[in-house]
């Protein structure tokens, strides 16, 4: 989780150790993606509840509005301990909170991308402050873009 453009597709794609989700998808775009093992074709869940087909390399015309989040399967190592839920960004103003609320309780653990070099605003220890309590504990913030810290004494 975090602030859109925070890294957060980016850390998926190499815990996973492939492409496996868009990077260049405008954060607006997208609702949750749950990714695990296997080999299945992607799909949708609507908020009923009711699953329907998806074209990977169309998932920008997926809608935010209707869908609470997209499956897809991978094969990889990673997959075989847990499954990963990409989340949008937490403080785009054109997407309801509502739509990473839907998913956020499926979590055990939250992986927090913050920018190193705006790292920790007050709009995510906001958003940090409403998540379920269990998951403070077994969480973890890590710095994205530690590339654009360029001096020895701001590392």
């Amino acid at each position: 989780m975090g602030e859109f453009s925070a890294g957060k597709s980016t850390l998926s794609n190499l815990l996973i150790g492939s492409s496996a989700l868009p990077v260049n998808i405008t954060a607006t775009q997208l609702p949750p993606v749950w990714i695990s093992k296997g080999s299945e074709p992607p799909y949708r869940v609507g908020l009923d509840g009711d699953e329907f087909d998806v074209d990977f390399n169309r998932l920008s015309d997926v809608s935010v509005q209707d869908t609470s989040h997209i499956r897809i399967f991978r094969d990889a190592k990673i997959l075989e301990i847990c499954d990963l839920i990409d989340m949008p960004g937490i403080s785009d103003p054109n997407m309801a909170a509502t739509v990473w609320q839907r998913v956020v309780h499926h979590a055990d653990i939250v992986l927090w991308c913050s920018h190193a070099t705006q790292a920790w605003r007050q709009s995510e220890a906001a958003v940090w402050s409403t998540m379920p309590h269990e998951l403070h504990s077994s969480s973890l913030l890590l710095l994205t873009r530690m590339d654009r810290i360029l001096s020895d004494r701001d590392r």
